[in-house]
């Protein structure tokens, strides 16, 4: 399924039996004529059996940030969406992934949604300082086997350098392809 946005990365994954498994990586910003990404794309999109959303959703609201106060039509919107399409909130409760020396406490902006059959002995997600306000979100889908590309994440990214575009058309490739160290040398990571 093509999503054309370059705000949301949609992956499928399917194992040796024939199980799907969905996950949406989404950053909700708006775009040039003032519309966020969940409103433009993420709610007309058909949403699999077993899936994952994570990502930056820029949405407040007391489900899953105790400490908002906001139930405007943005977030409950959202959060009839992730109800709707019996999504579970995984995120802990008071652990924020947005900081700002201005605030008094961290937001949660960022979510770890799962939906069927991705469970806490599937997936293994945290959040993880990257040396930016938002904590990126790692995440490990268990399988029969692993390759692990790095044992920790870089400190910094400059992710104004980035090709998103190569970048998605090698997730693509990369779900049904491990063996892509040609493609990958075309990346200029720094």
């Amino acid at each position: 399924m093509q999503i054309n946005d370059r705000d949301i990365q949609n992956l499928i994954l399917q194992d040796k039996r024939g199980n799907k498994l969905q996950i949406l990586n989404v950053y909700n910003e708006r775009d040039e004529e003032g519309q966020y990404t969940v409103e433009r794309t993420l709610l007309q999109q058909q949403i699999q059996q077993h899936s994952i959303a994570l990502g930056d959703f820029n949405i407040r609201h007391p489900r899953w940030d105790i400490y908002s106060k906001d139930t405007g039509s943005r977030a409950t919107t959202f959060l009839n969406w992730i109800e709707e399409n019996d999504y579970s909130i995984q995120n802990k409760l008071r652990e924020g992934t947005f900081y700002r020396p201005n605030m008094e406490v961290p937001s949660v902006l960022d979510l770890f949604l799962t939906k069927g059959s991705p469970t806490t002995n599937d997936v293994n997600w945290r959040t993880i300082e990257i040396g930016s306000d938002h904590r990126a979100i790692a995440t490990e889908i268990k399988g029969q086997q692993t390759q692990h590309l790095s044992q920790e994440p870089r400190k910094a990214f400059n992710t104004n350098r980035a090709d998103w575009e190569l970048f998605a058309k090698l997730l693509q490739i990369g779900a049904t392809k491990i063996d892509n160290k040609a493609k990958l040398a075309k990346l200029q990571l720094f």
